[in-house]
């Protein structure tokens, strides 16, 4: 067996990084494009309802709790509970609804 390698890391200085152009936003100051995202949080916090909600409102270009939205196609996996989406996605405009109603109290 070939004996492994290690994995090597290489520093980069970050004037390059500030350079680069702004981010794309998909939603305003909240999900960028072109970048993998991460949706974390507690057990029942609504992180699927989240997700819903952004998928919605990106798919009809639609503004989430007050923010821009760049209309795109998308995506969802349910991958933690297969039977779930139809009726969250079913309750997702409900809510959206209330989620920008609390944002903006």
């Amino acid at each position: 067996m070939a004996e492994e390698q290690p994995i090597k890391f290489v520093a980069k200085r970050l004037a390059p990084l500030e350079k680069q152009p702004a981010p794309v936003w998909l939603i305003k100051d909240i999900l960028p494009s072109g970048f993998l995202s991460l949706l974390q949080g507690l057990p029942g916090s609504f992180k699927t309802f989240e997700a819903v909600s952004f998928n919605l409102c990106l798919a009809n270009g639609r503004e989430w709790c007050g923010r821009r939205v760049k209309r795109c196609r998308t995506l969802y996996i349910a991958a933690d509970d297969p039977d779930g989406p139809k009726l969250r996605a079913q309750a997702g405009p409900s809510i959206t609804a209330l989620l920008w109603k609390q944002s903006t109290q």
